[in-house]
C-alpha cells in the first residue's frame, strides 16, 4: 500500500474546522443536484412551512426551480472542491485547483441540465468548459509543459 510522504513536523496543518465547514457545504451542494425532490421539499418547508408547496406548482415552474437548485448545487460543489484543494497540505498547484473545481462543477451541472432538457445551459456550460480547457492548455504550453499525449522530454 502506498503512503504519501509525511509532512515535515513544522509544516502548517490544514485548518480542520475550515475543512469541516467546506465538507458540510460540499454535502449540501451535492444534495441540491443529486436529490431534486428532497431539495424542493426542503426549500418548500423552509420558505413556506409546508414541504409540498413547490411540488404543487405547475410543472414548468417546478422544472425551472429544479434546474436552479441543480445549477446552484453544482456551483457550490465546484467551489468547495477548490477550497478543499487550497486547504490541502502540501499545497496543490493553482492550475490543478482550477481544473478539478471546474470539472466538479461541469459534471453535475451539465448532466442535470441535459436530464432536464435545458440544452441552452448544456451549450453554455460546454462553452465555458472549453474556454477553461483552452486556457489551461495555453498556459501549460507557454510554461513548456508537455501537452496531452506527449511524454516529457
Amino acid at each position: 500500500m502506498h503512503h504519501p510522504p509525511a509532512a515535515a513536523p513544522d509544516a502548517p496543518r490544514a485548518p480542520t474546522a475550515l475543512r469541516a465547514a467546506c465538507l458540510a457545504t460540499l454535502a449540501f451542494g451535492v444534495l441540491l443536484w443529486a436529490a431534486p425532490g428532497a431539495t424542493r421539499r426542503l426549500f418548500s418547508f423552509l420558505l413556506y412551512g409546508d414541504a409540498g408547496v413547490i411540488d404543487a406548482w405547475p410543472p414548468e415552474v417546478r422544472h425551472y426551480v429544479t434546474l436552479q437548485h441543480a445549477v446552484l448545487g453544482a456551483l457550490m460543489t465546484g467551489w468547495m472542491v477548490a477550497l478543499l484543494l487550497v486547504l490541502r497540505r502540501p499545497a496543490v498547484a493553482p492550475g490543478t485547483v482550477v481544473v478539478v473545481s471546474v470539472a466538479a462543477w461541469y459534471g453535475p451541472d451539465t448532466a442535470l441540465s441535459a436530464w432536464l432538457g435545458a440544452w441552452p445551459n448544456v451549450v453554455l456550460n460546454s462553452s465555458l468548459a472549453l474556454m477553461f480547457a483552452a486556457a489551461w492548455w495555453w498556459d501549460r504550453r507557454r510554461a513548456g509543459a508537455p501537452g496531452p499525449g506527449h511524454p516529457p522530454a
